[in-house]
């Protein structure tokens, strides 16, 4: 993701996440060693571990997207998910939720919603976590390209 011009990750503590911890040493020497592969000259901001709850009161200034595998039905929507390419903004920051492997639970995506999230797709496959996270980081990448 630092190749392809992310600003920020943060981690959550999901209810299906694998992992509980995160190795700060670790993910920055990957973060280093990607950004001077690519020649990025800014290094990404990592935030540490954080609850969803204490994460959703964080402000932000642009549009927020979640990532999930869930029909409407199944979390009280009535509209199908656009898909991020049809609704992200070249001109405004955006926020996108990857959730981890298993999912987000449904009371994970419901909060999300709650505070401003809106629901949408990838696409008709079911992606790895890392690979959604690229996925979504070029499909934002190419509308700021075609403007």
């Amino acid at each position: 993701a630092t190749e392809l011009g992310v600003d920020r990750r943060q981690w959550l503590d999901w209810a299906f996440s694998e992992r509980r911890a995160l190795k700060p040493d670790r993910l920055e020497r990957i973060v280093v060693s990607a950004m001077k592969q690519s020649h990025k000259a800014c290094l990404p901001q990592m935030g540490e571990m954080m609850k969803l709850k204490h994460f959703l009161e964080q402000p932000f200034e642009g549009d927020k997207f979640i990532a999930h595998c869930y029909a409407q039905s199944d979390i009280g929507e009535t509209e199908e998910k656009p898909h991020l390419f049809d609704v992200v903004r070249a001109d405004r920051p955006t926020l996108v939720l990857i959730g981890p492997e298993g999912d987000f639970s449904v009371e994970e995506v419901r909060a999300a919603q709650a505070a401003g999230f809106r629901s949408i797709t990838l696409g008709e496959s079911r992606l790895r976590t890392e690979t959604a996270a690229l996925v979504a980081v070029q499909l934002m990448n190419l509308k700021k390209t075609m403007g």
